[in-house]
């Protein structure tokens, strides 16, 4: 069975993400609409950088570390005040295989934004 998307439903979705953008609630999005047999609708909108005005293609990705960090920090700090985890734990006592250069960085260090990572490194 093919299911037929209509214009005005891709256009909704355009519109959609398109108003996300111009409210200023992000820089991009992209969405796509499937189902059992594909995808059926693509949309996007806004740029791919600030340095980039070209709109994101459907396979673009994000970065999603603002998404997930309220859940990890708020579990991190669960954890430290239970000492299930202190947060002065290195990276090395609770990751083997870390790099070499980051194992002495602390998990605190990590969650205050104060581990000397480099913005954009693919990790």
């Amino acid at each position: 069975m093919t299911t037929v998307v209509t214009a005005s439903e891709q256009r909704n979705l355009a519109d959609l993400v398109g108003r996300r953008v111009l409210s200023g609630d992000v820089s991009a999005a992209v969405a796509l609409v499937g189902d059992r047999h594909g995808i059926r609708q693509t949309a996007c909108a806004g740029r791919r950088s600030a340095t980039n005005e070209r709109a994101p293609s459907p396979a673009a990705l994000f970065d999603l570390a603002s998404l997930s960090k309220p859940f990890a920090a708020t579990l991190a700090l669960r954890l430290a005040s239970t000492q299930a985890l202190p947060l002065s734990l290195c990276l090395a006592d609770v990751w083997e295989n870390v790099a070499r250069p980051m194992a002495r960085v602390t998990l605190e260090s990590l969650l205050r934004h104060r581990a000397g990572l480099i913005p954009w490194t693919p990790l």
